[in-house]
């Protein structure tokens, strides 16, 4: 780069420093006023048979599977009937159900709670009794931008 081009690199470089401090005090903000006010620790009591409150608002769908094989492909665990994918984007919310033709009932409202943004703690029958944990990050960012077979 010659010599003088240097300042005016340096003049147009010159507007992010002001940049960088107004988005650092605007996230500050966010995190000192709006995620206080967020859901908090919310718990949805038998959620893996009963609606919890829809806390993301996603546009839902669900797809059904004739054979385990495909829904394996999707869901990625041999041991599971359904999975939930939720894709976030701020302001909006995306879930895909793939369940196997037959599950029934309970398996499909245990997908819908993932896809109200409700997580048990893992893959246990037990944690599936218990009470569900709102899935805070969802709720907040709804910025993930990936889809996780959530089961």
């Amino acid at each position: 780069m010659d010599n003088a081009a240097v300042p005016n690199v340096r003049s147009r470089l010159r507007w992010l420093a002001p940049l960088g401090a107004v988005l650092s005090l605007a996230l500050l903000a966010y995190i000192i006023i709006v995620d206080p006010a967020g859901p908090g620790n919310q718990f949805c009591e038998q959620a893996n048979t009963q609606p919890c409150a829809d806390m993301l608002a996603a546009d839902t769908s669900v797809h059904y599977h004739q054979e385990a094989t495909t829904l394996t492909s999707v869901c990625q665990n041999v041991r599971s009937d359904a999975c939930a994918l939720r894709t976030f984007s701020f302001g909006s919310a995306r879930c895909d159900i793939h369940i196997l033709a037959g599950a029934g009932e309970a398996v499909l409202e245990h997908e819908r709670n993932h896809c109200r943004g409700w997580d048990h703690a893992d893959d246990s029958p037990e944690a599936y009794a218990a009470p569900w944990h709102l899935n805070r990050d969802a709720w907040v960012v709804r910025g993930s931008h990936q889809q996780v077979p959530v089961r």
